[in-house]
């Protein structure tokens, strides 16, 4: 990237932030006197891209107040993007001019650089996340200001190619008309099945290294483009989950490009991974006038254009030479790799290139910090090949040599390094192993729980959430930007600091869990099957929160034994996923079976909050040796047996069951005893209410199935943890 054109963007970011916060950027760089006339043309195309104002401008309002038809005014209060705040009914926190001057006081002294612009771009992230644009309202300052940086790069390439000349940039409404842009996409298909294809050895550990390769190759396919399209990540509208979107300059040099990179990346991905994974790729030219939805339905018109490129794409893979090139026969040397099962010339253990260097270096990248893309693969060193013949290898700090490309974080920005790229990430993990997560001390089966879920209709909210007139690109980008956060980032707070316990308990404690896969709206988490249903609650209450309960997330969970096979756990809890989708309306999580779907609501309500409650008040009272009325939990298995087999074609089980209750009565004192006649009136008075609520439940099929839940939940909580026995 040229000198000329990075001093455009910086001044475009900075005077973007100067125009509102004056006194907070005093020593921004003036913009040069041939870039302010592009800085103004941008901005223009900037805020009609951006829509209607909405909201209140003291304070950043919030997007999902006008999302599924809500009708809130909720406003964040001034802070770092690190704290993750939820919208409140007032800014309470301090002058958001004085947060950004206090925040601001170095981002002037950051040199005009390539690596420095992203930078610049992530100091923006970090502190005016949270900072209204007052022209622009519910848009926060990073968001304008990183698509100024995006429209004055197209713009200024524009320029550069001929495309328009410096009279256009004096017409901004003619500008509006002109198809400068291009938004490039791509979606990288066979990801889950990658992932989950591994040995059973070192499970968790392979699961989450895989995953984590998977995220960087995303992420350094994205910055090749953009370093090799002469752009920053302001350009970078979203990625997350394998998909990414790009605002890129429309001009013969980029479709070029663009031509070249695809087909290597593609190359790249059939000569290492066969058919195993496959990216699909498409762009299309649109004008400011079409980001902007004018005239309405054009803004959903292009993103629906690229999605369908994609689409065809996906189904015509590979062209007769390709094929005939993938079914080629095997050389004298190659032979099947016992974890991907792909051909290729194994290493030790029987292992392929990719899955070896993984196992080397799986240790490091889910403890280290820092991640390098090198040019060339060291020496001394570990390292997983990468497209492009970069190499990544995980470091303990962000340190530069001469076959450094790039340099990204885990969640933070080197302070020594500032072109360290900052990856946000869901990186919690209580253990390495799923012996460490599922050993518990005391009661409880020892089991592993798998949490797959994933937000409802979350297609359907960026296509028809907001009002057509109110929908626009920083709107969408903004949307994406925040629930990736969330899912990405706020999820290792939510599992570093569980609060729901099936136990009852309120302490505040780490999860026994590990996330293996945290994408942008979807998540694949281990763990201590109580801690994992225990997050779960945590995580659809957050989501609730902070989307104000415009978007919900159903999901399954399944129960198993430690060494059932990691590719059978995912299958199996996907299909349990499945079943909560499948609920009218969705918000719902599907627990250990099919029998076990429920809506959030029901769940917390009337299994957790009702039933199982009524089950451990009763039992806790009455389960003692002390009390002389032992209940195990054979009486609770043969309790499940009876209402599993009560329903209209068995009506002779509710004597059976009435005749059970009478089994529990407390016995009354032998002997007089004022003390003990008390005590047995207040047992039986549990008892006669225990009795009356369960007799109730049993002749009413909702009522039975979420009871029979909510023993089994009772049961394993309270099972010897080194019981063999099985539901």
């Amino acid at each position: 990237m040229d000198q000329k054109k990075l001093a455009v963007l910086y001044s475009s970011m900075y005077h973007c932030a100067a125009a509102v916060y004056p006194d907070a950027l005093q020593e921004a760089p003036a913009p040069a006197p041939d870039a302010k006339t592009l800085c103004d043309a941008s901005s223009y195309l900037m805020h009609e891209i951006s829509g209607p104002q909405k909201g209140r401008p003291d304070a950043l309002g919030s997007l999902f107040n006008h999302l599924n038809q809500n009708q809130d005014d909720l406003v964040y209060p001034a802070a770092s993007v690190e704290e993750q705040v939820c919208p409140q009914k007032s800014s309470a926190s301090e002058n958001a001019s004085a947060f950004m001057q206090k925040a601001f006081q170095n981002c002037t002294q950051i040199p005009a650089s390539a690596d420095e612009l992203n930078h610049l771009l992530e100091a923006f992230e970090k502190y005016a996340s949270y900072l209204p644009d007052p022209e622009e309202r519910e848009l926060s300052l990073f968001d304008t200001a990183k698509l100024n940086a995006a429209v004055s790069s197209v713009l200024y390439d524009a320029l550069q190619a001929g495309i328009i000349g410096g009279s256009d940039l004096n017409a901004p409404e003619e500008l509006m008309q002109k198809e400068l842009f291009l938004l490039f996409s791509f979606d990288t298909s066979g990801i889950q099945s990658f992932i989950y294809t591994i040995s059973s050895k070192g499970a968790l550990k392979g699961l989450r290294s895989r995953s984590f390769y998977l995220e960087t190759v995303m992420e350094v396919i994205v910055d090749e483009l953009l370093k090799r399209a002469g752009l920053s990540r302001a350009n970078l509208i979203y990625t997350g989950g394998g998909h990414a979107y790009i605002l890129l300059p429309h001009t013969p040099a980029i479709l070029d490009m663009l031509s070249h990179f695809t087909a290597e990346v593609r190359g790249w991905f059939r000569d290492t991974f066969k058919t195993a994974l496959y990216l699909a790729s498409g762009y299309v030219p649109c004008s400011a006038a079409s980001l902007a939805n004018q005239p309405a339905g054009s803004y959903r018109e292009v993103f629906r254009q690229v999605s369908a490129l994609i689409s065809e794409q996906k189904l015509k893979r590979y062209s007769a030479a390709e094929i005939i090139e993938m079914n080629r026969p095997l050389t004298q040397h190659e032979r099947e790799c016992r974890v991907c099962r792909r051909s290729d010339r194994l290493g030790k253990n029987d292992l392929c290139t990719v899955c070896e260097s993984l196992n080397a270096v799986s240790a490091d990248l889910l403890t280290k910090n820092y991640f390098v893309i090198r040019s060339a693969k060291p020496e001394n060193k570990s390292a997983v090949m990468l497209p492009f013949g970069y190499y990544l290898t995980a470091e303990t700090k962000a340190v530069r040599t001469d076959d450094t490309v790039r340099i990204f974080g885990k969640n933070k920005i080197a302070d020594t390094n500032p072109g360290t790229v900052r990856l946000w990430m869901g990186s919690y993990a209580a253990a390495s192993n799923f012996e460490e997560l599922a050993e518990r001390e005391g009661e409880g089966i020892c089991r592993l729980g798998v949490l797959r879920a994933d937000v409802d209709n979350l297609g359907q909210a960026f296509i028809a959430g907001f009002d057509a007139d109110y929908m626009s690109l920083p709107r969408a980008a903004a949307f994406s930007r925040s629930l990736s956060l969330f899912f990405k980032y706020r999820i290792n707070q939510l599992l570093a600091e569980g609060r729901y316990h099936l136990s009852g308990s309120t302490q505040i404690q780490p999860r026994r869990a590990a996330v293996v896969y945290a994408g942008g709206d979807d998540l694949f988490v281990v763990g201590a099957w109580d801690d994992v249903i225990g997050f779960a609650v945590d995580l659809q209450d957050a989501l609730k929160r902070f989307t104000q309960d415009t978007l919900h997330i159903s999901g399954g969970i399944g129960l198993y034994p430690l060494r059932y096979p990691i590719a059978s756990m995912a299958r199996e809890t996907g299909s349990l996923e499945t079943y909560s989708k499948n609920v009218p309306g969705k918000n719902a999580l599907t627990l250990f079976d099919a029998s076990g779907c429920y809506t959030w609501d029901t769940l917390l309500c009337k299994v957790l909050g009702e039933k199982l409650n009524a089950l451990d008040t009763f039992f806790s009272q009455f389960g003692s040796e002390e009390s002389g009325t032992k209940r195990g939990n054979s009486m609770l298995y043969k309790l499940m047996n009876l209402v599993r087999e009560t329903g209209q074609q068995d009506r002779m089980n509710i004597p059976r069951i009435a005749y059970f209750l009478a089994r529990l009565r407390p016995a009354e004192p032998k002997k007089p005893d004022p003390a003990k006649q008390a005590q047995y009136e207040n047992d039986l008075a549990a008892y006669r209410a225990f009795a009356d609520r369960l007799y109730t439940w049993v002749q009413n099929a909702e009522d039975r199935r979420e009871l029979i839940t909510a023993i089994q939940l009772y049961v394993y909580l309270h099972r010897d943890s080194g019981s063999k026995e099985d539901m």
